[in-house]
């Protein structure tokens, strides 16, 4: 009897990593963990006291089908638990505004740093790429963003040369604003 149970012992040792293998191929995601592999390997532990050689299969094979079934009636199992306990389902708890909150708020604090540092002159911008700046992205509700081409009709060049003054300017007013210690 003490052979037995060492023998027993040594295959479940040395079959142990077959449950992990499969469950990491399972797609089982959504249970608990856990309580699979604990399933599983009481699977592998049955599958090794009524293991027959005598059939011609090889253990491996016959302990990936129990401990397979095993999953699938774990899984039905939960399946029916989640059924038997319903849920009603809550609108305002599906989807959560928080992070567009976050958003909107960290939009209005830079809006208004940027203001800020525009109104001041601490972005040491050139006169030219304040023109550009504010007729390319005003800040007033309700004024009309130009294009690039409009602006180089107005101020006589090329839309490529506002580009590069846009360029720039926003690039100055990165700087600044990473400076800025408000917003650090």
């Amino acid at each position: 009897m003490e052979q037995y149970r060492r023998v027993r012992d040594a295959i479940a040792a040395d079959n142990l990593g077959l449950v992990y293998h499969l469950y990491s191929r399972s797609r089982l995601r959504h249970l608990d963990g856990d309580e699979v592999i604990s399933d599983g390997m009481a699977a592998l532990a049955r599958a090794i006291d009524t293991f027959d050689p005598q059939r011609g299969f090889r253990f491996s094979t016959y302990a990936c089908s129990a401990i397979n079934r095993a999953f699938y009636r774990c899984s039905m199992e939960a399946l029916k638990r989640r059924r038997r306990t319903p849920v009603a389902f809550e609108t305002q708890c599906e989807h959560s505004d928080w992070l567009d909150t976050r958003r909107a708020e960290a939009a209005r604090l830079y809006a208004e740093r940027l203001t800020t540092l525009l109104a001041s002159g601490c972005a040491d911008l050139t006169p030219a790429e304040r023109d550009v700046l504010t007729l390319r992205f005003p800040l007033e509700q309700g004024m009309r963003r130009e294009t690039l081409a409009a602006i180089g009709a107005r101020m006589h060049l090329s839309k490529e040369r506002i580009r590069q003054i846009e360029k720039s300017g926003l690039s100055k007013l990165r700087t600044a604003l990473e400076a800025d210690p408000i917003l650090r």
